[in-house]
């Protein structure tokens, strides 16, 4: 049998919506419970390039947060962030970060280290990207706002640590996961 092209003007009429198989939002959406596991739901992303100096072990805001909500308690959360830092001035002094999760103004401390970037001689600096990666299980509510901010410091009080002069912006990124 020989193929034939349709033309345009061949074409009569439509097929209704409620005719095809998923009906009547098959082409419009998808509900997110008919998405696999894994699936990526939602991410949000910001860039901060603010400098920072810090010369004591008091933590402070580094300008990089990112607010979302939660689809379903059930998902995952993952956040990720890469921040420019450097050390300088004393021996065995760092930049040390920590990532904290808020929920209607509470912060709780949700990842921290003594060093994220360490340098052991005074005699130069060390500039580098410190990364950080962290999976907020299931268990957040759905549909309250999560911000995920990081704070930094120095870890000596006789060194100096700067977030953002070389290397900026630092990014942070929150990614919600089907579960």
């Amino acid at each position: 049998m020989a193929l034939t092209r349709v033309k345009n003007n061949q074409l009569s009429g439509s097929i209704a919506t409620s005719k095809l198989a998923s009906g009547s939002s098959f082409l419009t959406s998808v509900a997110t419970s008919n998405l696999p596991a894994g699936t990526l739901l939602q991410y949000k992303s910001q860039k901060a390039d603010g400098v920072l100096t810090m010369t004591s072990q008091s933590f402070i805001d580094s300008g990089s947060s990112v607010a979302i909500t939660p689809l379903s308690s059930s998902n995952t959360i993952i956040i990720t962030a890469m921040l420019a830092a450097e050390v300088y001035g004393t021996a065995n002094t760092g930049a040390r970060y920590k990532l904290q999760r808020v929920i209607g103004g509470s912060a709780t401390d949700v990842y921290e280290t003594d060093y994220d970037l360490y340098h052991s001689s005074s005699d130069d600096q060390r500039i580098d990207r410190v990364i950080m990666h962290y999976i907020d299980g299931p268990g957040r509510t759905a549909g309250v706002e999560v911000t995920y901010k990081v704070v930094v410091s120095s870890s000596t009080v006789a060194g100096t640590a700067r977030h953002n002069n070389y290397g900026s912006p630092s990014v942070i990124t929150v990614y919600e996961i089907k579960g």
